[in-house]
């Protein structure tokens, strides 16, 4: 339940997002880039570590002044995603399903018609909020596991921005009775694996050229269920919303439960990986993905 003030905040913050959302749309890309440079310039803490972790993924192959600027778009495709979700909050269901172009959707398709269930296996791509609506409204029922906002004004008008159209939220910490039914269903399940787990949630497997610790939970879900696992992405190009939905990831499973666990997660960060490299400016690089390292 909100206080006082947190409704205060929660409706100043509708009201704001309303204002973004009637500008024109030059004004609204206009206004990001110029949040995301100002952003950059200023904000030491995540500029040093999103250069931090490109220097980790591609230290190799781009020089210095390349990272820099591959930097720079990060911050400002971050700070379009509130203009385009105050922008896409107003359009009624056809509209909003005329912004995308789907890849993929023929895996899709046949990763339902199995009826085992799908497994989604998302990340923090382009804008990230905008992707669970459109896999519902292509006609598959769909339940999305999501870590709430510490900030609850926030996290209720985001919640209101992804049900609107009839996809089912569940928090972290509650979604496992949640993902257990909706596979009963034979319906699909999203859960977003690309960020630190800590030592107690996850495990160790290699993204980006070191140790990462993932969440376990999909390749649980997979082995219990034996429910198809595909790579779902968003990217943007220009004003055009792409969705790419990969090839079922095969499943690795020998008896060895421990290690089939391991396997299965180095598998999806792989797949993330390759979006990644495939894609670098449409990824969250100011999250501290390498936090927790394996201890000696």
């Amino acid at each position: 339940m909100m206080n006082r003030l947190d409704i205060f905040y929660y409706n100043a913050i509708k009201t704001l997002f309303l204002f973004f959302g009637l500008m024109p749309g030059s004004w609204r890309m206009a206004c990001g880039d110029t949040i995301g440079r100002i952003w950059f310039a200023v904000d030491k803490r995540h500029r040093k570590m999103a250069l931090l972790n490109l220097h980790q993924a591609f230290g190799k192959e781009k020089s210095e002044l390349e990272i820099r600027r591959l930097a720079k778009r990060v911050f400002q495709n971050l700070a379009r995603i509130p203009f385009e979700i105050a922008w896409t909050y107003r359009m009624d269901e056809e509209s909003y399903k005329k912004l995308f172009q789907i890849h993929g959707l023929s895996n899709l398709k046949t990763a339902f018609n199995r009826r085992k269930g799908v497994l989604f296996l998302t990340a923090h791509s382009g804008n990230w909020e905008l992707l669970p609506s459109i896999v519902r409204l292509v006609g598959y029922p769909s339940l999305v596991v999501y870590r709430p906002l510490n900030f609850k004004p926030a996290d209720r008008y985001l919640y209101e921005y992804r049900v609107r159209f009839g996809v089912e939220m569940v928090t972290k910490k509650k979604s496992m009775r949640k993902i257990v039914r909706t596979l009963d269903r034979k319906e699909c399940v999203g859960i977003v694996l690309d960020q630190n787990a800590g030592y107690t949630a996850g495990v160790f497997a290699d993204f980006l050229g070191k140790p990462a610790s993932t969440s376990m939970g999909l390749s649980l879900a997979a082995l219990k269920y034996e429910a198809p696992v595909l790579p779902v992405f968003l990217y943007q190009e220009g004003e055009k919303f792409h969705v790419e939905i990969g090839e079922e990831i095969p499943l690795i499973k020998t008896g060895d439960k421990e290690k089939d666990v391991v396997l299965n997660t180095q598998k999806y960060n792989q797949a993330i990986e390759t979006f990644i490299r495939n894609h670098p400016d449409q990824w969250f690089w100011v999250h501290n993905r390498f936090k927790d390292q394996p201890k000696p």
